[in-house]
């Protein structure tokens, strides 16, 4: 049986739009002009959110091959995919792989990529917070202020591949 080989044809590089869902400690939609961990922002909404965000974005493409994979690279924790608003898979663990043959087109194409990640960085951030204001409950506590937070969201890079 022959082995697949497999040819890279785009990276998505394009800025991601980012919206949170509802209720998780985030009140409004980011812009990333290069994806990284939700951990690196400042804004500390978006540092200790825990929930599902979801990454959206558009890349124009010359030409279509007929059997493609989209690779997410890094992501933390786990990830489905939409390509032009057709499912193409859910994820819970590297690699993050997805065949999405038949789902890209010629011209513009819309991926949507929702990635949900742990609830630890939420709990973290809460900690100097009274117990009152928190959106997260443990009867243990299980980290300290200080603990180090678990690397969040679609960090990339995104690229397309051909199958040959």
């Amino acid at each position: 049986v022959a082995r697949a080989s497999y040819q890279e044809f785009a990276t998505v590089a394009q800025p991601w739009n980012v919206t949170f869902q509802e209720n998780m400690g985030v009140d409004h939609d980011i812009t990333l002009e290069q994806l990284r961990s939700l951990t690196l922002s400042m804004d500390p909404q978006v540092r200790y959110f825990s929930g599902t965000a979801t990454y959206t974005t558009s890349v124009t493409l010359e030409k279509v091959p007929h059997k493609v994979v989209m690779d997410l690279g890094k992501v933390g924790d786990m990830a489905s995919v939409r390509i032009n608003g057709k499912d193409a898979g859910f994820a819970w663990k590297s690699p993050f792989i997805y065949d999405v043959s038949g789902l890209l087109r010629e011209g513009e194409n819309t991926i949507e990529v929702e990635v949900t990640n742990r609830w630890a960085n939420r709990v973290i951030g809460e900690i100097p917070k009274p117990k009152k204001e928190r959106l997260t409950f443990t009867v243990m506590d299980f980290y300290k202020p200080n603990a180090p937070l678990f690397p969040s969201g679609l960090m990339g890079p995104v690229k397309l591949f051909e199958v040959r």
